[in-house]
């Protein structure tokens, strides 16, 4: 069977259609993974990591045959090479699984994601639904710091607002035209609901902030302003800067004082861990607790690029986001910008933005490289073609 070819048959959604091979290779891979996302279970136990050596064996099995070009796959070869070293130094498996992630949505074809997005959307309902009765009798009465004083709410396991906020805008990406206002109003809707139910507030403060940039950026010609294009890739550095600042000035500033106490301590943890490490190369292992009577944990994903996955899978993370950042921008796409923003403003109060499995910034990703002028596909089928595995048929 030759790399071209086409198998006639039904995708898990149950889409009829032409589907090649990488793409059933690549949702094999991803959705026994995604769906233990899904369900709030760890990747890295256990059972976790049985089912990631299976998957990716599975995966590579029906590609059979990745093929790219020279220049291309050096480059892919050597990002999962420091995959490898950010794991060994870090002991986290999320960067070099999102590097692969990335890798074998290189193979997938523009055309073919919307199987892969029908098929997520299935199986991401099953089971945020899943989730949803599973968490019925799970809620504990805790006290939250809002506007200014302490009050009682009814707190659930947060990922379930990361299920949602993940299924709503594989929905986005899945369209190529979206009636912004309508969506808008049934996204505001649920998302309050599930903030009422979960008690995430970072959750719903990421929903209404990604519903502002889509009308802000779909109705208005705000992504026209030279001043805007200027500023737009450049927002991952800032965010960075700001966060850094916000953490390390924890306890000279009252206003970061009040902050840190709508953020469940988070500024202060910050704190302590920028206090106790010092930014390597490739990453390093820190201690964090979740033990209640200790509980310290680094819930940022800007100072766990900066702390755990080290200085190069930092400069790396700024230097995508700011490619596809300016990309977005030149091509006006912005329900694309929406999404990419809202994750790296939700890695503010959360670290899963960098883990491919449930952060839907990552098909963003893939798109812009996709897309890229000087790497494209189109010009890579015309330069030398190398495979992993020479000999084998795809």
């Amino acid at each position: 069977m030759t790399e071209l070819q086409e198998l006639n048959i039904n995708s898990l959604g149950k889409t009829k259609g032409y589907v090649k091979n990488s793409t059933i290779g690549f949702l094999l891979y991803f959705l026994p993974l995604f769906s233990l996302k899904m369900l709030g279970l760890d990747v890295t136990g256990n059972a976790g990591r049985i089912i990631t050596v299976i998957a990716v064996a599975i995966s590579i099995f029906i590609m059979h045959k990745i093929t790219c070009g020279r220049k291309r796959m050096t480059i892919w070869m050597l990002l999962l090479m420091i995959g490898i070293i950010t794991v060994i130094m870090s002991g986290k498996y999320s960067i070099f699984f999102s590097i692969f992630t990335l890798f074998l949505l290189d193979q997938v074809k523009q055309d073919q994601l919307k199987y892969i997005y029908k098929d997520l959307l299935i199986v991401g309902t099953i089971l945020l639904l899943i989730a949803l009765v599973q968490s019925i009798n799970t809620g504990d009465i805790q006290s939250r710091f809002i506007n200014g004083t302490y009050t009682l709410i009814t707190k659930r396991p947060n990922y379930i607002y990361v299920d949602f906020f993940a299924l709503a805008n594989i929905y986005l990406l899945s369209k190529k035209k979206v009636k912004t206002l309508r969506f808008c109003i049934l996204y505001l809707f649920i998302g309050n609901a599930l903030y009422i139910y979960t008690g995430s507030r970072s959750g719903f403060l990421c929903v209404v902030i990604e519903i502002m940039l889509l009308i802000l950026f779909e109705k208005t010609k705000i992504l026209q302003k030279n001043f805007v294009r200027t500023i737009i890739p450049h927002v991952t550095i800032i965010l960075f800067i700001v966060n850094f600042l916000f953490n390390w000035g924890y306890g000279k500033i009252s206003f970061l004082t009040q902050l840190n106490l709508m953020l469940q301590n988070r500024l202060r943890y910050g704190k302590l861990f920028l206090t106790l490490y010092r930014p390597k190369l490739f990453g390093q292992r820190i201690a964090e607790s979740y033990a209640v009577e200790n509980y310290q944990v680094l819930d940022n994903t800007y100072l766990s690029m900066l702390l755990i996955y080290g200085l190069v899978i930092s400069v790396v993370w700024i230097g995508l986001n700011y490619y596809c950042a300016s990309s977005l921008t030149n091509r006006l796409k912005s329900k694309e910008l929406a999404i990419l923003f809202s994750y790296l403003l939700y890695g503010f109060t959360e670290s899963f933005v960098v883990v491919s499995f449930i952060s839907m910034i990552f098909f963003v990703y893939s798109e812009c490289l996709h897309n890229n002028p000087d790497i494209s596909l189109k010009k890579e089928k015309k330069r030398r073609r190398i495979s992993l595995f020479r000999g084998s048929n795809s």
